[in-house]
């Protein structure tokens, strides 16, 4: 069954952290309608479509589609790849809009799953200083993080670590890397910084970000570089 997995979500897998997002990006009234990755081995094309609310109501990319469904204190991700559900993520936010919580189902070709439980702690900041994620009959895992001005420095767990620099002068905006690969791994926004990511290091592996930019100041190409690999991510907009 294949899933959502570009280059560096499969780097990111191992990791969450939760945010909200208080910069307003570039041209903010433009919403994200395409994401086209290229590697050497492929091309995939990530479509995002929205709900009369703004909010993102689904995500497609070839045979895997993900959709949000919204309600009173939350919402609920669904996931499916050829038309089988394989994880549901219901996801409750506290009053400052940050995900708070979030319980997961992982489910098997039977149609039984794996529950999850997902816990988010936020500083004065509104910044993650810690999550814990308890699966069925494993020990808890518990990811903490360093903040620096802003930007998310460290994630670890129990584990590993995780260091990542940034562009002090490249504000965050909707095409953000670490945005889109959390909602395409967890179903709910994560990871958010004040500035767009420049490097990434876990252990050996080493990501290197470079971006492009139209003259309304939008990422229409992010590339990703690590260990002789690179991945190209072209953007487009729905500006209506």
């Amino acid at each position: 069954m294949k899933k959502f997995a570009p280059l560096l979500l499969l780097f990111l897998l191992a990791f969450t952290a939760c945010r909200k997002n208080d910069d307003a990006p570039p041209a903010a009234e433009c919403r994200t309608a395409t994401m086209i990755v290229n590697t050497a081995a492929a091309t995939s094309v990530y479509s995002f479509s929205y709900n009369s609310d703004g909010k993102m109501g689904r995500v497609v990319n070839d045979n895997n589609v993900i959709t949000f469904d919204y309600g009173a204190d939350g919402y609920v991700a669904t996931f499916s790849s050829s038309g089988k559900m394989y994880k549901q993520t219901t996801v409750k936010i506290d009053a400052q809009q940050r995900p708070a919580s979030a319980a997961v189902k992982h489910y098997a070709a039977d149609g039984t799953f794996d529950p999850e439980a997902i816990t988010c702690t936020y500083n004065s900041r509104g910044e993650l200083v810690q999550q814990v994620s308890q699966k069925k009959g494993l020990p808890a895992e518990t990811t903490s993080t360093v903040w620096v001005n802003g930007n998310c420095t460290v994630i670890s767990n129990n584990a590993q670590s995780q260091t990542m620099e940034y562009y002090a002068d490249k504000p965050v905006q909707q095409a953000d890397i670490f945005r889109i690969n959390q909602l395409l791994l967890h179903g709910f926004v994560n990871v958010f910084n004040k500035n767009l990511a420049k490097s990434m290091k876990s252990g050996a592996s080493v990501i290197q970000f470079t971006y492009e930019f139209d003259a309304a100041g939008r990422i229409t190409t992010a590339t990703l570089t690590t260990g002789g690999q690179s991945e190209a991510r072209s953007f487009q907009y729905d500006c209506d």
